[in-house]
């Protein structure tokens, strides 16, 4: 029995919040995705409890799901309120109202509201953006429809139209879609006011749009006055003072203007813009009128006077300036310069010329109007391009010329258009030659250069000089003393490592007049000079030794006397000069040295002065000075390795490394080139006591300089065996 009087209980209590009752919706019916303005009208129904609502609701639902809901809502007694429902659904949908004051009030009533579709919009154009202008105003306009076929066909014209009748028009210059166009209108001087019909049509079709563009008379800040220019022409490119004398102009505003300009216009769009404006009177201003290149030959521009006051204004006076063709003129000369008594071969273009007119050309370079130098035209190419063969005759007065082509009949000058540069600059390398592994004094002989100006000559300046094959520098030195403008001196020594050939000798830098130089000249690098020791080419400090030296490539003998020729053993800041030298033919000498007790262990280059001759002849490393646990070519050498050396020194199909170990040691002795790539291993192992020699083969390796790394223990020692076969 409780189950049963549980559900009337529920059953009752729901019947205090949901109210079955006859609603009616005016109107019943609305568009889909439109908010319809209706009246809920209830028979039997309380609204008025509303009056003290805390909320009202209609809502449009479906099978329980909301599908609309009413907007300000409004009570007006108690069968009636107001509201603005809409839904995005179609179909019929129940209503359901519901108040809340202190508790919740639901009413519904089924089927109560219908939502259909919109009518079908018809098709044709919808729309135009801007949707109206002044007269003589230039705008930019989109065109839109609705079913519209812009894309079919070539572009289409737009048409204003007022009862059939066609005032003016625009050709569409961008079609986005078939429903979106896009033109560049110019709306008429003194077209009637009013609303005009826009028609889109190609040939193959044609759209309409009913009163959509309007026309919105007369422009309050656009004046059309009489004005004239003088001159009243020019062509592309040139720069013009004009004068500008209106009839009921009022200029004197632009003495108070904060914005004055005078543009050359076409429909609107102006083309030159004035580069400056000098006001005279009401009547009469002054501009500077650069005109653009861009303008179009044979057209008649618009003149716009625009001033900006309290308020802008324009004056405009159609048809007001002619563009014409330039004049006939000479545009550029290939080459664009050269040096005195250089001959060139010349092409002359022209522009608005007329070179086929006549008789063959003659080219004149003047400068002041002063003919110069002439040239007669060898080709006529084309009636804007001749030729020549033009010789610039000696002591031509450098600078620049103007170029005139004439001949009888016609006369076309370009200014400016060539350069004589001045005597042609020359350098020379004296010696011109020399072999690697030399030392030799270089003099720079310079020919209307400006190594330095002439008042300055006593100072010293920079001078680089590069040997360069492909672009690329194998040697790089300095002068050490620029005398004057056209003389310096440089040390070269030639490394033993370049290879023979000719080199293009760089000569280039800066001068104290915030000038600067490149010239250029050749170089001869000769077979290298290689110099040997047929003793041991060893010594300590304080040691006696007499060398036997022998070189190729060398003139030991001069104007066939033996000659005592300087030699020195040269280190790392040291010089020892040979005590005596003793000549034993054009290749060969001896020369005895007292090596001093402070010399400091290291590799030593040989250097012989030769005589009759500017150049010193260098072997490279060729003699070493041991101190056992001292430094030897900037090394340390191991207190367990002592007399160390390399034979024969450079080395041509076998060289021999000896040292002397002082206790049993572990030995690694490699032979790597100078990449640091190691190319021998010829020991790595266990050694006694004593002397010990190994043999490198090095016939079959290219001429340049290796290295020998000998290693004990922790310890190592590095030298240099120059190979060259």
């Amino acid at each position: 029995m409780k189950q049963p009087i549980l559900f009337v209980l529920i059953l009752c209590a729901s019947q205090l919040t949901l109210h079955a009752q006859t609603m009616r919706m005016i109107p019943d019916t609305g568009i889909q995705s439109k908010g319809e303005a209706v009246t809920i009208v209830g028979i039997g129904t309380k609204f008025s409890s509303t009056k003290n609502a805390s909320l009202i609701q209609v809502l449009l639902k479906k099978t329980g799901v909301t599908y609309g809901f009413g907007i300000s809502s409004t009570l007006i007694n108690d069968s009636t309120i107001t509201t603005t429902i809409g839904t995005g659904t179609l179909g019929v949908f129940d209503l359901v109202v519901i108040v809340t004051d202190t508790s919740a009030h639901t009413f519904t009533q089924d089927s109560a509201f219908r939502v259909v579709a919109p009518p079908p919009t018809p098709p044709g154009i919808v729309g135009i953006y801007p949707s109206s202008a002044y007269d003589s105003e230039f705008v930019n306009i989109t065109v839109t429809g609705v079913s519209t076929h812009f894309g079919a066909g070539s572009l289409p014209t737009i048409l204003f139209q007022k009862n059939g009748a066609t005032y003016f028009s625009a050709q569409a210059d961008t079609i986005s879609d078939t429903i979106s166009l896009g033109a560049t209108l110019s709306v008429p001087r003194s077209i009637s006011a009013g609303t005009y019909d826009v028609v889109v049509f190609n040939g193959s079709y044609s759209d309409t749009g009913k009163q959509l563009f309007t026309v919105l008379g007369p422009s309050p800040k656009t004046r059309h006055v009489s004005m004239r220019m003088t001159p009243d022409t020019g062509y592309p490119g040139q720069q013009l003072t004009v004068t500008i004398v209106g009839s009921a102009t009022q200029f004197a505003a632009t003495r108070n203007s904060c914005m004055v300009s005078v543009d050359l216009e076409i429909l609107r769009v102006p083309y030159t813009t004035s580069s400056s404006v000098s006001y005279i009177n009401d009547s009469t201003i002054q501009a500077v009128l650069p005109l653009s290149s861009g303008m179009y030959v044979g057209k008649h521009y618009d003149l716009a006077y625009i001033v900006t006051d309290t308020t802008p204004q324009t004056y405009i006076q159609d048809s007001a300036f002619l563009v014409t063709p330039p004049a006939p003129t000479i545009e550029f000369v290939t080459p664009p310069s050269a040096y005195d008594s250089q001959t060139v071969k010349m092409l002359v273009q022209g522009l608005y010329t007329s070179f086929f007119n006549g008789l063959t050309p003659t080219i004149s370079f003047q400068q002041n109007g002063t003919t110069v130098f002439t040239a007669q035209s060898d080709s006529v190419l084309t009636g804007s391009s001749i030729s020549a063969s033009v010789m610039i005759p000696v002591n031509a007065p450098a600078g620049t010329y103007d170029v005139i082509a004439h001949n009888g009949i016609y006369s076309d000058t370009g200014k400016q258009k060539f350069t004589v540069l001045g005597p042609l600059q020359t350098v020379t390398l004296v010696p011109d030659s020399g072999a690697g592994s030399t030392m030799f004094n270089v003099s720079i002989i310079g020919q209307y250069t400006n190594f330095a100006p002439t008042n300055t000559a006593s100072m010293k300046l920079t001078m680089n000089i590069d040997l360069k094959q492909n672009g690329v520098t194998y040697y790089h030195t300095t002068a050490d003393t620029v005398y004057n403008t056209t003389f310096a001196g440089a040390i070269f020594t030639i490394p033993d490592t370049i290879q023979q050939g000719i080199y293009d000798a760089e000569i280039y830098g800066n001068t104290y007049d915030n000038g600067s130089y490149e010239l250029h000249t050749t170089f001869l690098v000769t077979p290298s000079v290689t110099i040997g020791i047929h003793s041991p080419p060893r010594a300590k400090p304080a040691d006696t030794i007499t060398l036997s030296i022998s070189c190729n490539n060398a003139n030991f003998i001069y104007a066939g006397t033996q000659m005592v020729n300087t030699v020195r053993l040269v280190g790392d800041s040291i010089s020892i000069v040979a005590q005596s030298v003793t000549v034993l033919n054009d290749s060969t000498l001896s020369a005895f040295f007292k090596i001093p007790p402070s010399t400091r262990g290291g590799v030593y280059d040989i250097a012989i002065l030769e005589p009759g001759t500017n150049r010193t002849l260098i072997g490279s490393g060729i003699f070493t000075v041991f101190v056992p646990a001292v430094v030897t070519d900037n090394t340390f050498i191991p207190a367990s390795i002592n007399s160390v050396y390399a034979l024969p020194n450079p080395a041509h199909d076998n060289a021999t490394i000896a040292f002397t170990t002082v206790a049993p040691t572990h030995v690694q002795l490699l032979i790597y080139d100078a990449l640091g790539r190691t190319i021998a291993t010829l020991c790595d192992r266990m050694l006694g006591t004593g002397e010990q020699r190994f043999d490198w083969a090095s016939k079959n390796m290219p001429d340049g300089n290796y290295f020998y790394e000998i290693a004990a223990g922790d310890e190592k020692y590095t030298g240099r065996i120059v190979v060259q076969h």
